[in-house]
């Protein structure tokens, strides 16, 4: 199966899945439930996706309390209430956002700017 049809899965099962409480929890959620979807449906030979975890040098803190992790294709918004949002790199569209355990939606963090890492 494609990475494109995996990713649609992927957003479909986060959907249905409880929202987290906390960061730390919204990014479990993401890690735990990408895993699960690339266990069965990765054939021999296809690269595995994964998303950063929380203590790589690209994270960043995304509000007070907040993550912020860039990825190859998306960018992923954490508020610090597990809501989430993650967004498409090429169109800048929603791809995914979820409310958090309390069904909080999303909130932008206003002004927020991730840092450029040179190389």
């Amino acid at each position: 199966m494609d990475k494109n049809a995996r990713l649609l899965l992927f957003r479909d099962a986060l959907t249905v899945e409880v929202g987290a409480s906390c960061a730390k929890s919204a990014l479990e959620l993401l890690e735990s439930t990408l895993k699960r979807i690339e266990h069965e449906n990765v054939q021999n030979g296809e690269e595995v996706m994964t998303i950063s975890e929380g203590n790589e040098k690209f994270v960043q803190e995304y509000g007070v309390g907040g993550l912020y992790i860039p990825l190859i294709g998306h960018k992923v918004y954490i508020n610090a209430n597990g809501a989430l949002k993650i967004t498409d790199n090429q169109s800048d569209s929603v791809f995914l956002e979820k409310e958090n355990n309390t069904s909080e939606m999303f909130k932008e963090v206003v002004g927020w700017k991730p840092k450029f890492f040179g190389a």
